[in-house]
Protein backbone atom coordinates (compact mmCIF):
# COMPACT_ATOMS: atom_id res chain seq x y z
CA UNK A 1 0.00 0.00 0.00
CA UNK A 2 3.08 2.28 0.78
CA UNK A 3 4.49 1.95 -2.74
CA UNK A 4 0.87 2.73 -3.98
CA UNK A 5 0.41 5.61 -2.75
CA UNK A 6 4.19 6.85 -3.33
CA UNK A 7 3.67 6.17 -6.77
CA UNK A 8 0.44 8.24 -7.21
CA UNK A 9 2.25 10.87 -5.13
CA UNK A 10 4.91 10.96 -7.94
CA UNK A 11 2.11 11.23 -10.70
CA UNK A 12 0.36 13.85 -9.14
CA UNK A 13 3.86 16.08 -8.53
CA UNK A 14 4.44 15.62 -12.05
CA UNK A 15 1.00 16.97 -13.13
CA UNK A 16 1.37 19.52 -11.16
CA UNK A 17 4.55 20.41 -12.54
CA UNK A 18 3.18 20.65 -15.85
CA UNK A 19 0.35 22.89 -15.52
CA UNK A 20 3.05 24.72 -13.56
CA UNK A 21 4.97 25.00 -17.13
CA UNK A 22 1.96 25.39 -19.49
CA UNK A 23 0.65 28.13 -17.67
CA UNK A 24 3.95 29.50 -17.33
CA UNK A 25 3.80 29.95 -20.98
CA UNK A 26 0.59 31.15 -21.39
CA UNK A 27 1.46 34.27 -19.38
CA UNK A 28 4.66 35.17 -20.73
CA UNK A 29 3.86 34.60 -24.42
CA UNK A 30 3.16 37.76 -26.09
CA UNK A 31 -0.48 38.11 -27.60
CA UNK A 32 -0.22 37.51 -31.03
CA UNK A 33 0.18 41.49 -32.70
CA UNK A 34 -2.72 41.99 -35.91
CA UNK A 35 -1.80 44.78 -38.20
CA UNK A 36 -2.50 46.10 -41.55
CA UNK A 37 -1.40 45.26 -44.94
CA UNK A 38 2.16 44.16 -44.55
CA UNK A 39 4.73 46.66 -45.73
CA UNK A 40 7.60 45.08 -48.44
CA UNK A 41 10.98 45.44 -47.42
CA UNK A 42 14.37 44.50 -48.15
CA UNK A 43 17.64 44.56 -46.68
CA UNK A 44 20.77 45.98 -48.97
CA UNK A 45 24.26 45.19 -47.78
CA UNK A 46 26.13 48.97 -47.96
CA UNK A 47 28.79 48.57 -50.31
CA UNK A 48 31.26 48.74 -46.88
CA UNK A 49 31.07 50.17 -43.14
CA UNK A 50 30.08 53.45 -42.92
CA UNK A 51 31.19 54.96 -39.72
CA UNK A 52 28.24 55.32 -37.16
CA UNK A 53 27.56 55.06 -33.28
CA UNK A 54 25.52 54.28 -30.48
CA UNK A 55 23.20 51.59 -30.53
CA UNK A 56 24.10 48.07 -31.95
CA UNK A 57 21.42 46.41 -34.23
CA UNK A 58 18.06 47.77 -35.90
CA UNK A 59 17.86 51.73 -35.65
CA UNK A 60 16.26 55.20 -36.99
CA UNK A 61 19.52 55.99 -38.76
CA UNK A 62 19.82 58.65 -36.84
CA UNK A 63 23.36 57.45 -35.74
CA UNK A 64 25.24 57.49 -38.36
CA UNK A 65 26.99 59.44 -40.58
CA UNK A 66 24.59 61.45 -43.15
CA UNK A 67 21.63 60.20 -41.03
CA UNK A 68 18.42 59.39 -42.29
CA UNK A 69 18.66 61.54 -45.43
CA UNK A 70 20.93 59.78 -46.83
CA UNK A 71 19.81 56.33 -46.53
CA UNK A 72 16.58 57.34 -48.10
CA UNK A 73 18.14 58.48 -50.94
CA UNK A 74 20.07 55.67 -50.75
CA UNK A 75 17.53 52.83 -51.03
CA UNK A 76 15.34 55.34 -53.58
CA UNK A 77 18.36 54.94 -56.04
CA UNK A 78 18.01 51.21 -55.58
CA UNK A 79 14.05 51.56 -56.56
CA UNK A 80 12.78 51.89 -52.92
CA UNK A 81 10.73 54.19 -51.61
CA UNK A 82 12.63 54.81 -47.89
CA UNK A 83 14.93 53.92 -45.47
CA UNK A 84 12.85 52.21 -43.08
CA UNK A 85 15.90 51.41 -40.61
CA UNK A 86 19.50 50.78 -40.98
CA UNK A 87 21.69 48.04 -39.26
CA UNK A 88 24.63 48.72 -37.06
CA UNK A 89 27.18 46.32 -35.65
CA UNK A 90 30.80 46.70 -34.31
CA UNK A 91 33.30 46.74 -36.75
CA UNK A 92 37.11 46.34 -36.80
CA UNK A 93 37.84 49.05 -39.81
CA UNK A 94 34.94 52.09 -41.11
CA UNK A 95 35.00 54.70 -43.40
CA UNK A 96 33.12 57.84 -43.97
CA UNK A 97 30.22 58.25 -46.63
CA UNK A 98 31.97 59.71 -49.35
CA UNK A 99 30.31 60.63 -53.32
CA UNK A 100 27.08 60.41 -53.06
CA UNK A 101 23.47 59.31 -51.22
CA UNK A 102 23.13 57.10 -54.52
CA UNK A 103 26.80 56.36 -55.14
CA UNK A 104 28.49 55.49 -51.76
CA UNK A 105 32.42 55.64 -52.01
CA UNK A 106 34.79 55.18 -49.17
CA UNK A 107 36.28 58.36 -47.13
CA UNK A 108 38.51 58.76 -44.90
CA UNK A 109 38.91 55.34 -42.49
CA UNK A 110 37.54 55.83 -38.65
CA UNK A 111 38.89 52.85 -37.59
CA UNK A 112 37.24 50.19 -35.07
CA UNK A 113 33.93 50.82 -33.91
CA UNK A 114 29.93 50.61 -34.87
CA UNK A 115 29.32 50.70 -38.26
CA UNK A 116 26.41 51.24 -40.96
CA UNK A 117 26.29 48.13 -42.89
CA UNK A 118 22.97 47.27 -43.76
CA UNK A 119 19.57 49.46 -44.96
CA UNK A 120 16.30 47.54 -44.93
CA UNK A 121 14.47 49.63 -47.55
CA UNK A 122 10.78 50.20 -47.97
CA UNK A 123 8.82 49.32 -51.42
CA UNK A 124 7.69 51.85 -53.21
CA UNK A 125 4.30 52.45 -52.70
CA UNK A 126 1.69 51.41 -56.10
CA UNK A 127 0.38 54.47 -57.05
CA UNK A 128 -2.95 54.47 -58.11
CA UNK A 129 -3.30 54.50 -61.73
CA UNK A 130 -5.71 57.26 -62.56
CA UNK A 131 -7.74 57.08 -65.88
CA UNK A 132 -8.37 60.11 -67.76
CA UNK A 133 -11.94 60.20 -69.21
CA UNK A 134 -12.38 60.94 -72.82
CA UNK A 135 -14.44 63.73 -73.62
CA UNK A 136 -16.97 62.56 -77.01
CA UNK A 137 -20.02 64.38 -78.77
CA UNK A 138 -22.87 62.78 -80.81
CA UNK A 139 -24.99 65.54 -82.66
CA UNK A 140 -28.33 64.19 -84.42
CA UNK A 141 -30.58 66.83 -86.08
CA UNK A 142 -34.49 66.62 -87.17
CA UNK A 143 -36.88 68.47 -89.32
CA UNK A 144 -40.77 68.67 -88.87
CA UNK A 145 -43.45 69.64 -91.09
CA UNK A 146 -46.37 71.20 -89.27
CA UNK A 147 -45.61 69.78 -86.03
CA UNK A 148 -45.98 70.39 -82.22
CA UNK A 149 -42.82 68.46 -81.09
CA UNK A 150 -39.72 67.28 -82.88
CA UNK A 151 -38.27 64.05 -80.84
CA UNK A 152 -34.56 63.47 -81.57
CA UNK A 153 -33.42 59.32 -80.55
CA UNK A 154 -29.80 58.76 -80.52
CA UNK A 155 -30.55 55.37 -80.80
CA UNK A 156 -29.27 54.55 -77.51
CA UNK A 157 -28.21 56.06 -73.72
CA UNK A 158 -25.41 57.97 -73.44
CA UNK A 159 -24.08 58.42 -69.74
CA UNK A 160 -22.29 61.15 -67.92
CA UNK A 161 -23.21 63.72 -70.01
CA UNK A 162 -21.59 67.00 -69.20
CA UNK A 163 -23.36 69.77 -71.97
CA UNK A 164 -26.21 69.93 -74.37
CA UNK A 165 -26.45 72.25 -77.17
CA UNK A 166 -29.64 72.83 -78.76
CA UNK A 167 -30.33 74.88 -82.05
CA UNK A 168 -34.39 75.43 -82.84
CA UNK A 169 -36.32 77.02 -85.55
CA UNK A 170 -40.14 77.66 -84.44
CA UNK A 171 -43.01 77.05 -87.36
CA UNK A 172 -46.13 79.40 -88.21
CA UNK A 173 -46.38 82.77 -88.99
CA UNK A 174 -45.34 86.06 -87.23
CA UNK A 175 -44.72 84.21 -84.33
CA UNK A 176 -41.71 84.70 -81.75
CA UNK A 177 -40.93 81.52 -79.62
CA UNK A 178 -38.49 79.71 -77.36
CA UNK A 179 -37.62 76.17 -77.57
CA UNK A 180 -38.34 73.77 -74.62
CA UNK A 181 -36.00 70.81 -74.91
CA UNK A 182 -36.96 67.69 -72.52
CA UNK A 183 -34.26 64.96 -71.97
CA UNK A 184 -35.16 61.73 -71.31
CA UNK A 185 -33.31 58.67 -70.08
CA UNK A 186 -33.87 55.11 -71.76
CA UNK A 187 -35.93 54.11 -69.26
CA UNK A 188 -38.20 56.63 -70.42
CA UNK A 189 -37.86 58.86 -66.92
CA UNK A 190 -36.73 62.43 -67.43
CA UNK A 191 -33.01 62.81 -67.07
CA UNK A 192 -32.58 66.60 -66.28
CA UNK A 193 -33.93 69.91 -66.11
CA UNK A 194 -36.23 70.99 -69.30
CA UNK A 195 -33.94 73.13 -71.42
CA UNK A 196 -35.06 76.44 -72.37
CA UNK A 197 -33.45 78.89 -75.53
CA UNK A 198 -34.20 82.02 -75.94
CA UNK A 199 -37.12 83.53 -78.10
CA UNK A 200 -36.52 84.07 -82.04
CA UNK A 201 -38.90 85.32 -84.86
CA UNK A 202 -40.50 82.28 -86.73
CA UNK A 203 -37.89 80.23 -88.95
CA UNK A 204 -35.62 81.55 -87.24
CA UNK A 205 -32.83 79.71 -85.27
CA UNK A 206 -32.78 79.62 -81.86
CA UNK A 207 -29.55 77.99 -79.88
CA UNK A 208 -27.89 77.76 -76.16
CA UNK A 209 -25.61 75.53 -74.50
CA UNK A 210 -26.96 74.25 -71.07
CA UNK A 211 -23.36 72.86 -69.31
CA UNK A 212 -24.38 70.22 -66.36
CA UNK A 213 -22.45 70.72 -62.79
CA UNK A 214 -24.19 67.59 -61.40
CA UNK A 215 -22.36 64.37 -62.12
CA UNK A 216 -24.04 60.89 -63.64
CA UNK A 217 -26.74 62.43 -66.09
CA UNK A 218 -27.88 59.99 -68.67
CA UNK A 219 -29.21 60.65 -72.12
CA UNK A 220 -31.47 58.61 -74.55
CA UNK A 221 -33.49 61.30 -76.26
CA UNK A 222 -34.97 64.72 -76.12
CA UNK A 223 -38.32 66.05 -76.82
CA UNK A 224 -38.22 69.33 -78.58
CA UNK A 225 -41.82 71.86 -78.40
CA UNK A 226 -42.13 75.62 -79.30
CA UNK A 227 -43.52 77.90 -76.94
CA UNK A 228 -45.25 81.43 -77.79
CA UNK A 229 -43.64 84.18 -76.60
CA UNK A 230 -46.99 85.67 -76.66
CA UNK A 231 -47.18 87.81 -80.17
CA UNK A 232 -50.55 88.50 -80.31
CA UNK A 233 -50.61 88.73 -84.30
CA UNK A 234 -49.14 85.12 -84.09
CA UNK A 235 -50.62 82.30 -86.25
CA UNK A 236 -49.63 78.65 -85.65
CA UNK A 237 -47.02 79.45 -83.18
CA UNK A 238 -47.34 75.76 -81.71
CA UNK A 239 -45.06 74.48 -84.79
CA UNK A 240 -41.67 73.72 -84.57
CA UNK A 241 -39.85 73.01 -88.23
CA UNK A 242 -36.43 71.77 -86.90
CA UNK A 243 -33.81 70.76 -83.98
CA UNK A 244 -30.56 70.23 -83.63
CA UNK A 245 -29.19 68.54 -80.18
CA UNK A 246 -25.21 67.93 -79.85
CA UNK A 247 -24.42 65.97 -76.88
CA UNK A 248 -21.09 66.21 -74.92
CA UNK A 249 -20.09 63.31 -72.55
CA UNK A 250 -17.47 61.35 -70.80
CA UNK A 251 -16.35 57.79 -71.37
Amino acid sequence: MAKQKFKLTLTNVGLIALIIIISAFIFTSSPPAFTGAATTTVDLVMPFAIDAWGSIGWTDCSTQMNGKAWADQYCQAKGYASAQSCYHEAKMERWKWSGTAAAPQKGATTGAGTAFTKAKCVGAATSSTTTTPVTKTVTKTANAVFSDKITIDFGKEYKNVVQVYVEGKPGGEFCKARISVQPYTSSGFISTYTLYTGAVDTHKTATKTFPFSEPGIAIRKVVGKPISAGDANAVNCGLIDYMKVTLTYNE
